[in-house]
């Protein structure tokens, strides 16, 4: 638990980039919500099937180019005082230009294995099944954010920083299983919570989903930090969790 309480202290350093992003997160979600609400439902009866598909599509992508933008912009900025001096993206500029195809591509590979089981679960007759597969998907949508922030870590994205990405999660498993049972647990709380909430009470969920990537982010970066620390110096002790 040590790892939680550094990255939240890690977040209190950092309240800037923590409010960016949260602010980027509600006002994408409150946007889409009122789109659907106001414009959308009142003419649902008019619009055809084709329509509604690809404009779902459409906003999904818009969505997920600018959270991926806020998610690029923020993790940098916290990332970056964190590990000062060590991690070298100095600025805002050159860490879009790095990471930024990372995010979107990662949330574009989300939103399209959601959209996939929001048509293949309903088709399902077994309750059992229905569950399994929306636990694999919650489960993989919870691991970009630490994914990502592993390869972030390593300063670009190729093969090698992927590499080392998977490797330390993998050899920090008790780590990145705890930051994975957070992430899995906040999720499901707040998806029960959605259904009973007001429309107007929603971007709160947003909010609380906001700050939660952030805190993963976090507590990744701090375990990326102590697996380097563990084998380039042994024997220090300041990341000791």
């Amino acid at each position: 638990m040590a790892i939680l309480r550094a990255a939240l202290q890690a977040l209190q350093r950092n309240y800037a980039p923590l409010l960016l992003y949260i602010g980027v997160v509600c006002a994408v979600y409150s946007a889409r919500l009122a789109l659907d609400a106001l414009v959308i439902a009142p003419r649902s009866e008019d619009l055809t099937e084709n329509f509604m598909q690809i404009y779902s599509i459409a906003i999904d992508i818009v969505a997920v180019a600018i959270v991926a933008m806020a998610q690029t912009i923020a993790f940098s900025r916290i990332g970056r005082e964190i590990d000062t001096p060590n991690w070298r993206v100095e600025n805002d500029r050159d860490a879009i230009g790095l990471f930024y195809k990372l995010w979107l591509l990662l949330g574009l590979m989300n939103i399209t294995v959601l959209r996939f089981l929001d048509l293949v679960v309903p088709r399902m007759d077994e309750a059992a099944v229905q569950y399994t597969l929306a636990m694999l998907w919650l489960t993989g949508a919870v691991l970009i954010v630490p994914f990502g922030a592993a390869v972030m870590f390593y300063g670009r994205v190729g093969k090698q920083e992927v590499g080392e990405a998977v490797s330390t999660m993998f050899r920090q498993f008790p780590h990145t299983f705890l930051i994975a049972l957070v992430g899995i647990f906040t999720g499901m709380f707040l998806i029960s919570l959605q259904p009973d909430l007001p429309i107007w009470a929603r971007p709160a969920l947003a909010i609380a989903d906001g700050y939660v990537d952030c805190l993963l982010f976090a507590a990744m970066w701090l375990v990326c930090i102590y697996h380097r620390d563990e084998y380039e110096h042994p024997d220090d002790d300041d990341f000791d969790f």
